[in-house]
């Protein structure tokens, strides 16, 4: 295959990838995730079930995590 020679109908074809990508972008965005938004994820298990939300809020100040609760 000469690649000199179809040179127009390869950049053609990544022009439109190009273009299709841009738009992409324009339609749907970008989805932020907690890499964009910055910021600490913490998961907790509990072994028991039951646990209340408010005791795990009590707990979870009592630590010094009171300006990162929601």
């Amino acid at each position: 295959m000469n690649i000199v020679k179809y040179k127009s109908i390869f950049l053609g074809i990544a022009l439109v990838l190009v273009v299709a990508s841009i738009a992409s972008l324009g339609i749907f965005g970008l989805k932020r995730g907690v890499d964009f938004t910055g910021g600490t994820l913490w998961q907790v298990r509990f072994e028991a079930d039951g646990v209340e939300r408010d005791s795990v809020r009590e707990a979870f100040i009592e630590r010094g995590g009171a300006d990162r609760l929601l």
